[in-house]
């Protein structure tokens, strides 16, 4: 799990304080956040070679978070990372093409990248929508 500042990582408290009421209502807050406190800006991603995917860059090491919107008809290509990403097929439907092998795609659908491996995303029917975790 990624550092994240909304868990309790009791599991390395002292037993006894594992069941603290009194613990657990320190850390609790009731602060309200603006949308701009919590929403993070997409920025043009270097990754994507036809201008189609944008980029979320959460302030933590773990991941970052690509955006590809693909119209009908159009295609995105996805330069080689140097790390595993992990992708899903938020809307319409399409084609993936990946290290020599081409995949049908609809909503819903998950891919493994692997890293090296560049990717070709092929919108076939409406808007195509991905997401993709990356290093």
């Amino acid at each position: 799990m990624a550092r994240s500042n909304n868990v309790l990582n009791v599991g390395f408290c002292p037993r006894a304080e594992r069941n603290s009421i009194g613990m657990f209502c320190e850390t609790w807050t009731f602060k309200t956040n603006l949308r701009d406190d919590v929403s993070l800006p997409k920025e043009k991603s270097s990754r994507g070679r036809n201008g189609k995917t944008g980029v979320y860059r959460p302030p933590l090491s773990e991941f970052d978070m690509l955006l590809t919107e693909v119209g009908a008809g159009e295609e995105e290509v996805i330069g080689k990372g140097e790390s595993p990403g992990v992708a899903i097929v938020m809307e319409s439907e399409g084609r993936l093409e990946g290290d020599g092998k081409t995949f049908d795609m609809k909503e819903g659908f998950i891919f493994f990248v692997a890293p090296g491996v560049e990717v070709k995303w092929k919108s076939s029917k409406g808007p195509l929508k991905i997401f993709n975790t990356v290093v």
